[in-house]
């Protein structure tokens, strides 16, 4: 199921799984939640204080592009599908 959820600056993991929680009927117990986002065979999981835009604007960087350490957990099928300035945690077997 997918849906559209508007998101802005202040907007964090957190914030966005409560809303996506809502909108399917969870009506309580909502916090301490986040969201994982896939991209081209990776997923990056975001901590739910950090916030949403943080995390596309990272992922929108070009490969080598140089950029401050990020701290979102990045996993991938293979360890060549990931960027190489990404912080690769773990590699999913199939």
């Amino acid at each position: 199921t997918s849906f559209l959820c508007p998101v802005n600056s202040w907007t964090s993991g957190e914030d966005l799984a409560g809303d996506i929680l809502q909108h399917s009927g969870v009506t309580e117990s909502r916090k301490g939640c986040s969201v994982i986002m896939k991209e081209h065979g990776q997923w990056a999981e975001l901590a739910g204080h950090d916030y949403v835009m943080d995390l596309i604007a990272d992922l929108e960087l070009m490969r080598d592009f140089p950029k401050q350490k990020s701290y979102f957990i990045i996993s991938a099928e293979s360890p060549t599908r990931t960027r190489p300035n990404a912080g690769l945690i773990a590699v999913l077997e199939q």
